[in-house]
């Protein structure tokens, strides 16, 4: 249905090479088979053979375009996600190129209102890390990097507007999946996944008090209201999807990363540059991790977002101070714990356990709007991986539930330096 045509080539590998002298000699597209598709679209590739300057060049390109199946269609036309990114890539990134000193996100060529062209990562080298492992230091590091980089351009090109981005671009502040507009596609599919921790609290979590299983659905209710704007911290550009899929590394010949890049903004929002924090952290690390190594997480992001804004003359606490980052967890924190669970019951099912149900449209439907419980139990007793990592998610919020009973405070111990 959204084959890639000459011309959507042409307009590629007009922007590609900033010149349209160039000879287009042959295409194909690699399309994604049915049993690969996403929920929110379709990923695909095209490659070209160019003769340009006397030489013949070949180019990769990758490609999102709106799901093919009708169903999932309907759902992200409703919800505008597959609008949300083209925003993004269209009028936002634009502004924050110049200030953008390495590949924090890929490259962007071409979009209309089913496609969207960008810069074949996979060619360039970059990969996805183990879905079942959690990420060891250098990957932490790595990709605080990026999106330490990532929020200061942003707030850089809001200083170029001379008003906050989501007055500029209003959009922002839609939330296309994560929604509380009733009947909404992404709000259904919230309030099933909250009925499916209900019952996996209510089956192996009988050890803590009902109010307690209670205060936490009650958090889980509250991430659309949450996920606004904050009006007490300053707000950023922000991902609020950084699972470890939508981060792709670059490893040396030692297999170091050198590099990560953030891909797939779908969802992305206005928030305090500690959400974005928190849920790169609580999503991709364990706990050990986590607690070992995060006062050194603050400080490396810190630091190389003040590094981005000095290097072009703008003294970081005028933007952002430190203190300021770290006091906003207070705010931010909830959110994170909640969306680490919602984001991991769902996207850590096994793909040959989801694909049966979301190739055929009715159990699909069932499954995001009605009830999914069965197979999240089914799949904690028998996926090891999938069980630590959603249970240590749901202990991580009992646990905020419990300290915020007890009147504790933030539940790291922090040194502003």
């Amino acid at each position: 249905m959204y084959d890639i045509n000459e011309k959507d080539c042409l307009q590629v590998l007009s922007s590609y090479f900033n010149s349209d002298h160039f000879e287009l000699i042959e295409f194909h597209g690699n399309g994604s088979s049915e049993a690969s598709l996403g929920l929110l679209g379709n990923n695909s590739s095209v490659w070209c053979k160019v003769r340009i300057n006397k030489k013949i060049k070949e180019v990769n390109f990758f490609v999102k375009t709106l799901p093919l199946n009708d169903f999932h269609r309907e759902c992200v036309n409703i919800s505008g996600c597959f609008l949300k990114e083209t925003i993004f890539y269209n009028q936002i990134r634009s502004g924050m190129k110049k200030y953008l000193c390495n590949k924090v996100i890929p490259e962007f060529y071409y979009s209309n209102s089913e496609k969207i062209i960008l810069e074949d990562l996979c060619v360039a080298g970059y990969k996805n890390s183990n879905l079942n492992g959690y990420f060891d230091l250098q990957h932490c590091l790595s990709s605080l990097k990026s999106l330490a980089e990532f929020h200061a351009s942003s707030l850089l090109y809001e200083r170029d507007l001379g008003l906050n981005l989501d007055k500029n671009f209003p959009d922002i502040t839609f939330y296309s999946w994560i929604s509380d507009i009733e009947d909404h596609p992404g709000q259904k599919h919230i309030l099933t996944g909250i009925s499916a921790i209900k019952r996996i609290l209510d089956q192996y979590f009988t050890h803590h008090p009902i109010c307690t299983r209670q205060k936490v659905i009650e958090i889980l209710l509250k991430v659309p209201v949450q996920l606004k704007p904050s009006k007490s911290y300053r707000n950023c550009l922000s991902h609020v999807d950084l699972w470890c899929n939508n981060i792709m590394f670059k490893y040396n010949e030692e297999f170091k990363v050198e590099d990560a890049v953030l891909i797939d903004f779908q969802l992305f929002g206005y928030n305090p540059p500690s959400l974005d924090f928190l849920m790169l952290i609580y999503l991709n690390t364990a706990k050990t991790t986590r607690e070992k190594h995060f006062t050194h997480f603050i400080s490396h992001y810190y630091t190389h977002f003040c590094n981005v804004l000095q290097n072009f003359n703008i003294d970081p606490v005028s933007v952002l101070k430190k203190k300021d980052l770290v006091s906003s967890m207070s705010e931010t924190l909830e959110t994170t714990l909640s969306l680490t669970i919602l984001y991991l019951h769902y996207v850590l099912i096994p793909v040959e356990d989801l694909l049966p149900i979301v190739k055929d449209v009715e159990k699909f439907k069932y499954f995001l709007w009605i009830d999914r419980s069965d197979l999240i139990l089914s799949t904690i007793t028998k996926d090891e991986v999938y069980k630590e990592k959603l249970f240590n998610a749901i202990n991580d919020l009992i646990n905020h539930v419990i300290k915020l009973d007890s009147s504790a405070e933030f539940p790291h111990d922090v040194n502003i330096i």
